[in-house]
């Protein structure tokens, strides 16, 4: 018997459609829908946006059963449109209204569409990690931390009762319970970090039309839109004050202005400027991640997921690099002029390349002082693929999802959320990660040692 799901990662910088098939083996096709996020469309191209969508459902018929209809499918946004939401309600809406139309004109059984919130982005990545790590069938979960352009998650098991920390979920498997930590931090995504870099190097310039960038490479030159830089929850307003202590705005107003910020090679000097822009200091809870969030202290093995991995792979850090040897190669990379990146390191387009310094000087910071990983407790692999399988949090959900049929003992003892029909799809999980694992049978790749 052949078991379908199909589900849609609408993240913030580009949808997916993602089909994973169950037979003697997992295989999982991917069909790229749009490239800018769902949040970033105007709303005059919304006629475009509609197209695409419609024309990526219909390539992934191709990887469907002969003759089937009536597919499942799951359509998740992630934190895209969590800012979005949070910037204009509006534009949120009509978007959603899109979505729906295009996925009721299918012949997919559409059974849910809608934002995820942060932690169980989160859950579903802890999850598929473990899948692909065998981590459930060795008794032995790994941690997870992962990058997105939006947001940050972070998910482990540890000891404390789901009692004594709200971001804790007990989740029963098989009789053993699993407390699990998740976090999802908004506003601190790659992307949504360097906007928000930008936004103070200009405000410390007296937010004239020029600024100097340290955390890019010499001899390239961004340039920055009033609109970019002024009209975002993570720049301006009230969010932005809880989640960086400031709100930025050119005093000028948000006015039809263009800035230009010259990189200049300073790795150090962008790191002090991210940690005077994170808070990372414990102060009404020890331990704590960033932002006085209670995290227990991480321990044993992480993956390090998306971004972590891009940024890793592309200066050429090992799969395991340690803290130092991280640092290193990330200085190495950020004093390389731009001019000489293509012929030093992988030659990209222009909207990967640019920013890779940064990247690589943000996920050290996440890791190092954010998360709290030191050279004692760096026991980090920094992954994409395990076996050719993705390991995204789409995976987790696919299982998360799958029929009734197939549910077994599984519950979550304090689930969050209770409002929202995720709550009951969730404890489906168990039943599909002990049928899935014992038939995928992972074996080491390149990227990976087997845990």
């Amino acid at each position: 018997t052949q078991l379908t799901s199909t589900i849609v990662d609408a993240g913030g910088s580009g949808t997916r459609l993602i089909v994973y098939q169950y037979t003697d083996t997992l295989e999982e096709h991917k069909v790229e829908c749009e490239s800018i996020g769902l949040g970033n469309w105007k709303e005059e191209d919304y006629p475009e946006l509609e197209q695409q969508l419609n024309e990526c459902y219909k390539k992934g018929h191709q990887y469907l059963p002969d003759g089937s209809t009536n597919t499942p499918i799951w359509f998740g946004a992630t934190a895209g449109m969590r800012l979005l939401k949070l910037r204009d309600r509006a534009r949120y809406d009509k978007i959603w209204t899109l979505v729906k139309k295009t996925l009721n004109a299918t012949d997919y059984d559409n059974k849910w569409s809608d934002v995820f919130p942060g932690e169980y982005e989160a859950r579903f990545s802890w999850i598929t990690s473990n899948i692909l790590s065998k981590g459930f069938v060795n008794k032995k979960t790994v941690g997870m931390v992962e990058t997105g352009s939006s947001s940050i998650q972070i998910a482990f098991a540890v000891n404390e009762s789901a009692d004594t920390n709200k971001h804790i979920d007990a989740i029963k498997i098989k009789g053993h319970t699993v407390n699990l930590y998740e976090y999802s931090y908004l506003c601190y995504g790659e992307a949504e970090g360097l906007r928000r870099v930008h936004a103070e190097l200009i405000k410390a310039a007296g937010f004239s039309n020029e600024a100097s960038d340290p955390c890019s490479n010499i001899g390239y030159n961004w340039t920055r839109s009033s609109d970019f830089l002024w009209s975002v929850p993570c720049v301006k307003g009230d969010f932005a004050t809880t989640m960086f202590g400031s709100s930025i705005e050119d005093p000028q107003g948000n006015v039809n202005k263009t800035y230009t910020l010259s990189g200049s090679s300073e790795p150090d000097k962008c790191m002090e400027l991210i940690k005077k822009m994170i808070p990372t200091e414990c102060t009404t809870n020890t331990p704590c991640g960033m932002d006085d969030v209670s995290q227990p202290k991480v321990n044993g093995k992480y993956l390090a997921l998306a971004s972590f991995y891009y940024s890793t792979d592309y200066m050429g850090l090992p799969y395991n690099g340690k803290k130092e040897e991280y640092w290193n190669k990330t200085v190495e990379l950020c004093k390389t002029p731009y001019s000489e990146i293509p012929s030093k390191y992988e030659d990209e387009p222009e909207k990967f390349m640019n920013k890779q310094c940064f990247d690589s000087i943000f996920s050290y910071f996440l890791l190092s002082e954010g998360y709290k990983f030191d050279e004692d407790n760096w026991d980090v692999e920094y992954v994409h693929k395990i076996n050719g399988k993705s390991v995204e949090w789409t995976l987790g959900a696919a299982f998360s999802f799958m029929d009734e049929a197939f549910k077994t003992e599984i519950d979550v003892v304090q689930p969050q959320y209770r409002a929202m029909l995720i709550v009951g799809i969730v404890l489906l999980v168990l039943a599909a990660v002990f049928i899935v694992v014992g038939i995928v049978g992972l074996t080491k790749s390149r990227q990976y040692e087997s845990i």
